[in-house]
């Protein structure tokens, strides 16, 4: 399935992003952003963009400051979400 998302007009990248939700995505439970950039297609700095205006999951630190991860269920849950 394909599903069109928009961006912010603030945004410097493109108006549009094409989201492809797979039947199955593979994902580890806890996802850095190089797992999480092939199942969202769309580039590092808007991950971070959407993350700072609540577009995005906000990711967690359990291991120290420098480790920055998503919750498989929250990039599921957004996928989800994004296709409804």
């Amino acid at each position: 399935m394909t599903l069109p998302i928009t961006t912010p007009s603030a945004s410097p990248v493109a108006q549009a992003a094409t989201v492809v939700i797979h039947a199955e995505v593979n994902l580890p439970p806890l996802c850095r952003i190089t797992d999480v950039l092939p199942v969202v297609p769309i580039k590092r700095s808007t991950v971070w963009l959407w993350v700072r205006t609540g577009r995005f999951p906000a990711p967690i630190r359990p291991f120290g400051k420098f480790c920055t991860v998503w919750r498989r269920e929250d990039i599921l849950a957004w996928l989800s979400k994004a296709g409804a």
